[in-house]
């Protein structure tokens, strides 16, 4: 499988959404430029505009409703073969990756790493709970959280924590001595039974009440 900063590099020129809070993507900027990888950076906000200024960002001054119309025409007009953002679930970011795969154009996402503290997530398609990774999980969890908590997708903190003990072995690949069960940061980990599904619901519903 090509790993997705392999498939960044295959692009020419990508659109940056909004990134993290500091000059985290600017920083990315400068990293594209050094590869020959035309950009442009998409402000909504002043905070954006904080950190990202210059002839490279253009600020959208348009509704949440006519964004998806205005990014697909801009895409296409501008030949954009990718879109970059922080985090799936922002409500632009949602009409963005709907427009990617309308017009068959990638979408990247960057997001706090898995691991934590030091490492930040980087993946095509989606993350946390959109993440290709998803797919190596149980689908019975997610067939009971889609039932017992409606939305998780979506909330906070609930997509936060949709990591259980069943990936200890692809995290292992990154930190060989990883063990859910040594992790005090963790509250995914499967309980004496190894009932996941249960202990993870229990979890999730003392979050929300």
């Amino acid at each position: 499988m090509v790993q997705p900063l392999q498939q960044l590099l295959r692009h020419r020129k990508v659109l940056l959404l909004q990134g993290p809070m500091g000059r985290f993507f600017k920083k990315l900027a400068d990293w594209l430029d050094q590869h020959g990888i035309e950009y442009q950076k998409i402000n909504f906000n002043g905070g954006d505009a904080l950190f990202f200024g210059g002839p490279q960002a253009l600020a959208y001054r348009g509704t949440l409703d006519g964004f998806s119309g205005w990014l697909a025409g801009h895409m296409t007009a501008q030949g954009f073969e990718a879109v970059l953002c922080f985090g799936d679930c922002r409500l632009y970011h949602q009409s963005a990756k709907q427009v990617c795969q309308q017009l068959g154009r990638s979408f990247f996402v960057f997001e706090e790493g898995y691991l934590r503290p030091d490492y930040i997530t980087f993946e095509q398609g989606g993350v946390n709970a959109f993440s290709p990774l998803r797919h190596q999980w149980p689908q019975d969890k997610f067939d009971l959280l889609d039932r017992v908590v409606p939305g998780w997708r979506f909330s906070v903190p609930v997509r936060g924590f949709v990591l259980a003990s069943n990936t200890e072995e692809e995290l292992r690949r990154y930190r060989p001595d990883f063990r859910w069960s040594d992790d005090h940061g963790c509250l995914l980990r499967q309980d004496e039974h190894g009932h996941y599904v249960a202990h993870l619901l229990r979890v999730l519903l003392g979050l929300l009440h």
